[in-house]
């Protein structure tokens, strides 16, 4: 018992000291569009409240449950997420009407046996994904349960069916079997290539990670457009943004959306620069934006070197080792020319000893770092960066948090002062 009330006590001043620390000013950029991906972001005060509220939650029930209850419940887990794999290769979600649907209607339409169905729903419902009004016996999808279909913004059903797809599970498979005893990357295990070699190779895979980092980045890139304010000795809002590897450009359009004065460029493959080109029209700022095609493996292009401000690298250092990551940043510190350029790396940081609620999606990325990207793909913590930005020519990285307990902007000088 004073095991239980000393772990409680220190997790009630953890979430003490957490709420004390909040800043509840963010960056109000000089536009907001009507659609913008900050309007679903909660006030600071508020965010730091429901983290602080999750973290004594978990604490107590870490707590209070049982250790046999706690294992099975970990044993259990993927039993979760085949059942949404199960309602996704199957379009139910997709089949789940703003008026409801019966397992009756969903198994018609859907060619599925409806007592089978009918479970899998009820199981749903315990997760969180759908309701059931038993007066009308019609399904509701929830809030979560919506993030899945294919038609909703930002949809999540992308990276599920990517993760939950033939190649990541066999990565996974060669992970539980031989990672763990050689270090070697599971995907390079079970498909002897990296997955970037491998998507290379099979465009309607590679598709589907694109749409799946798109609906990743959309909702992320309001947490950033919030919090990121450029110093004004790199022209503050209107200094000129530039993403290094950034996909279709989903974050750079966001950013200049909401600051109508910038302007900015994207660095990318050259399979990705037309629908990046596209994607950016499409958002209504082709004419403030750049597509150089490239690699951050190779020198920066001469007119984007010479043009930015701020240098935005996201999610990009997680998939490798010390030493390309490293050259990752040398490339771009050797590539910006002008005197008070930044770098901005947007990254998960490890905490150790931090809440185990706001930990967890962070030490479950890291394994899937290990399993399904290349050899020594890993999370890193402040030390890790520090390390890494030095062995780059660069001083250790600031850490910013933002609205999203995975992820922190790391921000460093270019140059020397």
């Amino acid at each position: 018992m004073c095991v239980v009330k000393a772990s409680l006590v220190a997790a009630l001043v953890a979430a003490l000291a957490y709420m004390l620390a909040t800043n509840p000013f963010g960056n109000v950029p000089p536009s907001l569009p009507s659609d913008s991906a900050m309007s679903a972001l909660p006030s600071w005060p508020a965010y730091r409240a429901s983290n602080a509220l999750a973290s004594v939650l978990g604490a107590t029930a870490a707590a209070t449950t049982p250790p046999s209850a706690r294992a099975w419940a970990i044993i259990t887990a993927f039993m979760q997420s085949e059942i949404l794999a199960t309602l996704l290769a199957h379009d139910v979600f997709d089949n789940i009407f703003p008026e409801g649907s019966t397992s009756a209607q969903a198994a018609i339409e859907l060619g599925l046996h409806e007592p089978t169905l009918r479970r899998y729903l009820a199981a749903a419902e315990t997760l969180g994904l759908v309701k059931h009004g038993r007066s009308t016996d019609r399904f509701f999808l929830t809030e979560a349960g919506k993030t899945l279909r294919s038609d909703a913004p930002s949809s999540l059903r992308p990276i599920a069916l990517f993760m939950h797809g033939g190649a990541t599970k066999a990565a996974w498979r060669a992970a539980t079997s031989r990672s763990i005893v050689t270090g070697e990357s599971g995907w390079m295990l079970a498909h002897g290539q990296d997955i970037w070699h491998y998507l290379a190779e099979h465009p309607e895979e590679e598709a589907l990670f694109g749409q799946a980092m798109t609906g990743l980045t959309r909702p992320m890139s309001g947490a950033i457009v919030a919090d990121l304010k450029p110093p004004t000795s790199v022209g503050g809002r209107n200094a000129t943004f530039c993403d290094i590897g950034g996909g279709v450009g989903t974050l750079l359009s966001e950013w200049l959306r909401h600051h109508p004065h910038a302007r900015g460029f994207l660095l990318e493959q050259p399979a990705v620069v037309e629908r990046a080109k596209e994607y950016l029209a499409s958002r209504g700022v082709a004419g403030r934006s750049t597509v150089a095609s490239g690699s951050f493996f190779e020198k920066l292009p001469a007119n984007m070197g010479a043009a930015c401000d701020v240098f935005v690298i996201k999610h990009c250092l997680h998939n490798w080792a010390d030493e390309p990551a490293a050259a990752i940043l040398a490339h771009i510190r050797e590539g910006s020319k002008k005197k008070h350029a930044i770098l901005v790396a947007i990254e998960a940081v490890l905490m150790p000893g931090a809440s185990a609620v706001l930990e967890l999606p962070k030490r479950l990325m890291d394994i899937n770092m290990a399993t399904t990207v290349s050899h020594g793909a890993r999370e890193r913590t402040m030390a890790d960066f520090a390390a890494l930005f030095k062995s780059a020519g660069l001083p250790a990285p600031t850490r910013q948090t933002l609205r999203l307990p995975s992820v922190s902007l790391l921000t460093a000088p270019l140059h020397a002062a």
